[in-house]
């Protein structure tokens, strides 16, 4: 595996200074903790803490160096008369994946989203398949209803025969990869090893879509991860367009469907067809037809009879949910949702456990950007602060991406980590003007990467690339954690599934920047044409856009109950221990550990944590491994941190001061080996489990370690009881 080779980053440069008043205490906090755990954890430039940069540069701004291509904007699919419409296919084909600026882009197989808003056809991306990257954009606004025909039309012959492989009868249900030795023998057990179905890699032309930072409900056609549709690319959009229909015109009325027989029966019996003739049809050790306790319909009909959403689907199906706006009544009490969605930078990306990887590797993924235009609200807000100047605030979408057709456990000589792409582009060149201000959507959509977003050359302060940030993971800060004098003056380190909003500032004088390192630049801004003038300024403190109500602070009195989460890992041991001085040799020789959470793998049909409806729950996530800095990912609920402790940099945990940020991804700071034995390390986090009751998952979203087990369900149950008692 190659996660440990992506997580580095920058180390901190802090000046020593004694702080005297209580403001000053609590912002000392606050660069010792980013200052002590950026190496550990998915970084912030929240409240900045690491100095310039430590890049040696050039005494002036330099010319862009032989141009890479300019950044292509990715195509959107927007929403219209409050309502998100997209078409969203999951094909496959031969996409040309850059490696440098120099050499021939590599021919490579994969599945990809091709996305068409069916309400304006203008409306469609990839405009040409063969380039790699990213699905659509999808861009939508809060209150609007989210209308998606998911069809799965991949042409399994061309992978090897991945799809399922288990209940095919072949070999263990893992993927399957041979090792060829130097005297010629092989390694027929090079993959899975010492992986067992279905905590394997897997299941690879099988889809669905997760739409990550998104507050809606996780069950029925909502974010449901748990429903897993086959390919079958004899179902088209026309055929299930009229049932669909139906559907999506219940949704806007509010009547999401709640179970089986809320969906039309002409597309329920057309789905009962289908999975009926792959279970007779489909080959099974040689023949044909499926053992009777693999069948897939016979699943789906015992989890109908027991009212529960059935998890099986071929070739399509409908996502429908409505984007949830937050209201108060004039008592400043909610009406509706207690919760409320977040406008900002989310992502949507095919989540079918044992292929997380291989769909992301493949570029499965793409933007989902939340609006909120009104005058106060996040967006509006910003386009008016520059718009009451006479001046436009451009907007960037940035998904960063790494692709390749195979994850490195299937590799039989591990290979390097694929180049990190942006918007399936290798270092491509964005261009400002002198003075110019831009808002950059950065989306960390690799498997296992972190990014490092930094700035270089810098030379002086007159000659820098400034920016400040404004949202982290699609949740805008507080007024005054924007407004920190150090917000800006540090580098970032996104984990996977970290996003990150900035207001970049490109410098009066002409010239080339790059984004990354000198060594390894990610994307190059050139500085050039005429200067903005007057140059255009970040907002005060006070014009930036307060949070709304629901974004307050979680405060010690609410929390109904405490919870320890303990993400570890044995090294192919017989059983799994937390000391691995006291390890035993492994089971396979080279073979990788498991990562675990709370001392096993995930477990299909067991329920390990249960949170109460509209409650508020703080969760101490530990990290016992060491070298890794695994990030914790938990749906439908953001969180807050209110402790944090690296055992590498720290001496004694640090309770972080309010008002405290809002996350959905946050890497764990890694263990550290004393004396033979792991002081682990950890985050506190608090969040508000309101609005949706429903099962779905956490995991570590160094997605290899998800696919392989790293992973829990969860479920929110109802507070509420038809009991009386008199």
């Amino acid at each position: 595996m190659a996660e440990a080779d992506d997580v580095k980053v920058h180390a901190a440069e802090t000046a020593e200074t004694v702080p005297s008043t209580k403001e000053e205490r609590i912002r000392a906090a606050r660069r010792e903790f980013l200052g002590q755990s950026i190496a550990a954890t998915s970084g912030i430039a929240l409240l900045g803490v690491l100095g310039p940069s430590v890049l040696e540069a050039a005494p002036q701004a330099i010319p862009c160096p032989p141009p890479g291509p300019t950044l292509i904007p990715i195509g959107e699919i927007t929403s219209n008369a409050k309502k998100l419409q997209a078409v969203m296919t999951v094909t496959n084909g031969t996409r040309n994946v850059p490696t440098s600026l120099t050499a021939a882009p590599t021919p490579t197989m994969l599945r990809y989203f091709e996305g068409v808003n069916p309400a304006d056809p203008s409306q469609k991306w990839p405009v040409t398949p063969s380039a790699p990257g990213p699905g659509p954009t999808l861009r939508c606004a809060l209150g609007d209803t989210v209308q998606i025909t998911l069809l799965n039309q991949v042409k399994v012959q061309d992978f090897g025969g991945s799809l399922d492989s288990g209940e095919e009868g072949r070999g263990t249900g893992c993927d399957q990869a041979t090792k060829v030795n130097a005297d010629g023998t092989t390694d027929k057990n090079w993959y899975p090893s010492i992986d067992k179905y279905p905590d394997c890699l897997h299941g690879s032309s099988s889809a669905n879509i997760h739409f990550h930072g998104t507050h809606v409900t996780p069950s029925t056609t909502g974010d449901n991860v748990l429903v897993q549709v086959r390919p079958n690319p004899q179902v088209t959009e026309r055929g299930v367009r009229e049932s669909f229909r139906k559907i999506f015109h219940a949704c806007e009325m509010g009547r999401e469907p709640q179970k089986w027989e809320d969906l039309p029966i002409e597309w329920r019996e057309n789905q009962r067809v289908l999975l009926e003739e792959y279970d007779i049809t489909a080959p099974f050790q040689g023949g044909h037809g499926l053992p009777l306790n693999l069948r897939l319909w016979p699943q789906n009909r015992e989890a109908i009879a027991e009212s529960v959403w059935p998890q099986w689907y071929i070739g399509s199906y409908p996502y429908c949910f409505q984007i949830p706006e937050y209201e108060e009544d004039k008592n400043h009490r909610p009406i509706g949702v207690k919760m409320g969605q977040a406008p900002g930078t989310h992502w949507y990306h095919s989540h079918k456990h044992g292929s997380t990887a291989i769909n992301l590797f493949n570029g499965l993924a793409g933007a989902l950007i939340i609006t909120d235009d009104s005058p106060e609200g996040y967006d509006g807000k910003l386009k008016g602060h520059y718009a009451s100047k006479g001046q436009k605030l451009e907007e960037l979408v940035l998904v960063f991406q790494q692709i390749t057709a195979a994850p490195n456990l299937l590799s039989a000589a591990p290979a390097g980590p694929p180049a990190k792409l942006v918007n399936g582009q290798f270092t491509p060149t964005i261009n400002m003007r002198p003075g110019q201000i831009q808002l950059w959507r950065m989306i960390n959509a690799t498997v296992q990467a972190f990014v490092n977003v930094q700035f270089n050359p810098v030379t002086s302060d007159a000659l820098r690339i400034k920016f400040r940030q404004t949202a982290q993971d699609g949740v805008q800060l507080a007024r005054k954690n924007y407004g920190d004098s150090q917000n800006g003056k540090s580098a970032i380190n996104m984990a996977p599934a970290n996003r990150v909003d900035l207001l970049v500032q490109a410098p009066d004088t002409k010239g080339c920047y790059v984004l990354g390192t000198a060594g390894a630049p990610i994307l190059y801004i050139n500085v050039t044409g005429d200067a903005i003038n007057p140059r255009m300024e970040f907002p005060k403190e006070e014009e930036f856009p307060k949070q709304p109500p629901f974004l307050a602070d979680i405060e010690a009195s609410t929390i109904r109950f405490r919870r320890e989460v303990v993400y570890g890992w044995e090294a192919g041991r017989t059983a799994p221990g937390r000391n691995p001085a006291n390890a035993q040799p492994p089971l396979v020789p080279n073979a990788p550990p498991h990562y675990l959470i709370d001392g096993k793998q995930f477990e299909d049909q067991i329920i390990d944590q249960v949170m109460l409806l509209d409650s508020a729950e703080e969760w101490t996530i530990v990290n016992d491994t060491t070298g890794i800095a695994h990030p914790f990912h938990i749906h439908v609920n953001p969180f807050q941190i209110v402790e944090v402790f690296d055992p590498n940099t720290m001496t004694t945990p640090l309770k972080l001061p309010q008002p405290y940020v809002w996350w959905d991804t946050f890497a764990i700071p890694k263990g550290k080996l004393v004396n033979g034995k792991i002081v682990p390390g950890y985050f506190k986090m608090r969040s508000r489990f309101v609005d949706f009751t429903g099962l779905y998952v956490q995991h570590c979203h160094i997605l290899p370690h998800e696919d392989r087990g790293m992973m829990q369900l969860v479920q929110v149950v109802s507070n509420r009881t038809l009991n009386k008692h008199h």
